[in-house]
């Protein structure tokens, strides 16, 4: 990560270092702050959270960190992974088991991400890009 995206990074509450206050409409602090201990702790320099994450409870209560090594990539909508493990999901419910959380990119940044696990083959797919690594829930809603 370069120095000017850092510096960018310390403008946020989330960016390591801010001394930016957590936005006061949000809930929960303590776990969102949780979710980035825990993802910074696997790796990475920052996790992007720049709105409130509605499964962040689910994701502290239930969250597994998975290797990206290893996945399966099934290319769909650019930038639309939310939708995309939706739809994969939707197509083959008794095959597919949808994740949502954060995933580390090659910049080094946890950013809000949903996949999808393969039943049958227990892998991790991923419908954008690949990524480093994972850390989640199994999507309940």
């Amino acid at each position: 990560m370069d120095e000017e995206w850092k510096e960018r990074l310390s403008s946020r509450w989330w960016g390591v270092g801010s001394k930016v206050p957590f936005p006061s409409n949000w809930r929960n602090e303590s776990a969102h702050r949780d979710v980035m201990a825990r993802c910074l702790s696997f790796g990475g320099e920052a996790v992007c959270m720049p709105s409130e994450d509605v499964d962040i409870l689910d994701i502290i209560g239930n969250g597994v960190f998975i290797y990206g090594d290893n996945a399966d990539v099934f290319k769909m909508k650019t930038s639309r992974c939310h939708e995309n493990a939706e739809a994969l999901v939707n197509s083959n419910p008794e095959r597919y088991v949808g994740m949502t959380g954060y995933a580390l990119s090659e910049d080094s940044v946890w950013r809000s991400h949903s996949w999808v696990i393969d039943k049958e083959t227990s892998k991790l797919v991923e419908t954008t890009l690949p990524r480093i690594a994972y850390f989640g829930c199994i999507k309940t809603q």
